[in-house]
Formats: structure tokens, C-alpha cells, sequence
């Protein structure tokens, strides 16, 4: 009976879908995988996209395949911004803050940055923990330079 009762008022007190059209959407690991796909599926909605990841390369790459599901190419953007969330905090700030400055405040946060090598813990090496929690192999050895300030941290290509 109270299952009756609940699955009858149950579309009175769902949540309502967020509206996509005309909003910012944020996408942490947009240049690949999930994050991408995510990317083209709001765009296919009407969003406006901010693609966040470390490669610039791929990033711009990333932003041509998702310009070409945009809903109204008039009406909306896909801005890319090239930031290493690992790493410092105030060039992430930079970052969104620049995004909001282009696309407006940024209404939905979708956070698909990082891997994750499958495995039971206590049979992860050493190495493989480090890749995880510090970053990609390809980032061994390399210096970062915290706290510059990065003019040039958007694709080149937005529009």
C-alpha cells in the first residue's frame, strides 16, 4: 500500500530536469573520453561548453569535433582552457574565472579529469599509485611553473 501510495506521488516530487539551453556547462577532461562525450551531448542541448584539460592540442582538437553538434551555432560557444587541475589551485581559479568571464557563470560542473588504473589496492605497485595521484606518466620529470599567469591558456580557435 505505502509503495502504491509512493510510486503515484513520485513524479510530484522528482527533481526537474536542469535546463540546458543557453547555459554554461563545465567539463573538467574534455579533451578525450567521457568528458568529450559529455561535452557533445550538451551541446546537442543547447549549452554553451568550457572543455577543461592539460593538453592544448588535444583540447582544440576536442573543441572542432564537439563544434560540429552544436544545437545553434549562432547562439552558442565552445571555449577551451588549458589548466593542470593537479597541480595549482589559483591557475584553476584563472581558469573558471576566465570561462565565466566568456560564457557566464557556470551552472552545471561536470568533473571527468583523471584515470584510474582497475585493480584490487594492495596490488597496485607503487608506481601505478603515483601515476594516479600525482598525474600521467607523461608528466614524469617535467617542472611546473606555479603560480605564472597564463594569458595564453585558451584555445586559440574559439569563437
Amino acid at each position: 500500500m505505502i509503495v502504491s501510495i509512493l510510486y503515484l506521488l513520485s513524479p510530484l516530487v522528482s527533481p526537474k530536469p536542469f535546463p540546458l539551453e543557453g547555459s554554461h556547462v563545465l567539463v573538467t577532461g574534455g579533451s578525450s573520453g567521457i568528458g568529450k562525450a559529455v561535452a557533445i551531448e550538451v551541446v546537442k542541448r543547447g549549452a554553451n561548453v568550457t572543455l577543461v584539460a592539460r593538453n592544448q592540442l588535444k583540447l582544440s582538437d576536442a573543441k572542432d569535433e564537439v563544434e560540429k553538434y552544436l544545437k545553434d551555432s549562432d547562439k552558442q560557444k565552445v571555449v577551451c582552457v588549458s589548466v593542470d587541475l593537479s597541480k595549482d589551485y589559483s591557475a584553476v581559479e584563472r581558469a573558471v574565472r576566465q570561462a565565466s568571464e566568456m560564457q557566464g557563470p557556470v551552472g552545471m560542473l561536470v568533473n571527468c579529469a583523471g584515470y584510474a588504473i582497475c585493480g584490487r589496492f594492495e596490488e597496485l605497485s607503487i608506481e601505478d599509485f603515483k601515476v594516479q595521484t600525482e598525474g600521467g606518466r607523461e608528466r614524469r620529470g617535467r617542472l611546473d611553473k606555479v603560480g605564472r599567469e597564463e594569458p595564453d591558456n585558451f584555445c586559440p580557435t574559439y569563437t
